[in-house]
């Protein structure tokens, strides 16, 4: 997985309102104190740990993911993008650079706090079965990332991924 963080952040994006805020480098470097996200995927729930230090890490119900360096962007918005791609990658049979890619493009022309549909326009819809209609939803206040989630329409059969920030944690 760590490859694959590596991958999603490697590609300077052009910037839009979006991705200036959910992936501005360096938006964490201050952090002095742990963020705890609420993560839900489908049914199940898992807590998400972001622990400061010389490095950022990514903790996931007590196992580490990861460790970034403070310029880097957001550790949380990156496992989220990456899990919500590699689901999908998984799910359709698609390649993960391709949908990859999608995303980032999406991000860089989206407005803030719109939500952003990576592949309503896209020529092969027809092959991303439900993920066709995936809706990424950030919310954000300053440069804060305060719940992101990943959502198609299709009902109990679905996909639906969530990462709450947990006040006062």
């Amino acid at each position: 997985m760590r490859v694959l963080f590596a991958l999603l952040i490697a590609t300077p994006l052009s910037a839009g309102e979006l991705s200036d805020v959910i992936l501005a480098p360096g938006a964490l470097s201050g952090l002095d104190a742990p963020l705890t996200y609420d993560r839900k995927l489908g049914d199940e729930s898992e807590t998400l740990l972001l622990r400061p230090g010389p490095r950022l890490t990514l903790i996931l119900d007590g196992r580490e993911v990861g460790a970034f360096a403070p310029d880097s962007a957001h550790p949380a918005v990156m496992f989220f993008l990456e899990s919500t791609v590699r689901h999908m990658a998984e799910a359709t049979g698609g390649s993960p650079f391709y949908i990859r890619n999608r995303i980032r493009d999406a991000l860089a022309q989206a407005p803030l706090d719109a939500p952003v549909m990576p592949f309503s326009g896209d020529p092969n819809r027809a092959q991303m079965g439900q993920f066709a209609g995936l809706t990424l939803t950030f919310q954000t206040e300053g440069a804060e990332v305060l719940q992101l989630s990943a959502d198609t329409a299709a009902g109990t059969g679905g996909y639906h991924e969530s990462l709450t920030l947990v006040e006062g944690e």
